[in-house]
């Protein structure tokens, strides 16, 4: 059990690490941004292969932050209909919500790892920058993902037992 738990407190601060790189990476597409502007509209003169970058910070920031943001549960949940039900429903509706994204997230890993292994060696049309790294970011924060759900649907188990017991 002890195993676990670090093996788990890896995976939390893995998942920090990667939203600190996503974030820095926003800044970054804020900057290349008002650069790109500042050139167009000032100076008349476009930063070049902007638009490739940011859409490939785009993908990588979306799927760097992810994980993380599972943990701070600030994922969408509708608690407006939720709440009205009794918190044994509650709790096996979060079971099942946590198991369905756990199962969507699966095949994102799955899919997504073909398709960046189709990737290697394409590059972007201006810059000619490798396209794969950024594909492989998909998998690896879905796989980051599904590691947190594991690690909730565990903590959930003995919350789902009690809560029948309470029931009773």
């Amino acid at each position: 059990m002890n195993a676990i738990l670090k093996m788990w407190d890896k995976v939390v601060k893995f998942n920090l690490f990667m939203f600190l790189i996503g974030s820095m990476l926003i800044l970054f597409l804020g900057i290349l941004t008002l650069i790109d502007v500042f050139g167009r509209y000032l100076l008349n003169k476009p930063f070049k292969g902007s638009l490739e970058i940011s859409e490939l910070i785009m993908a990588g920031v979306l799927f760097l932050c992810l994980a993380y943001s599972f943990s701070l549960k600030s994922h969408i949940k509708v608690d407006v209909i939720v709440s009205k039900f009794s918190p044994r429903a509650q709790v096996y509706l979060d079971a099942c919500a946590t198991t369905i994204s756990l199962i969507f997230l699966s095949l994102v890993v799955w899919q997504g790892t073909k398709r960046a292994i189709e990737q290697l060696g394409n590059y972007t049309e201006i810059l000619k920058i490798p396209i794969s790294p950024v594909a492989f970011l998909v998998p690896i924060g879905c796989l980051f993902s599904c590691l947190y759900l594991v690690g909730h649907i565990l903590s959930d188990l003995p919350r789902t037992k009690n809560q029948g017991k309470e029931d009773q």
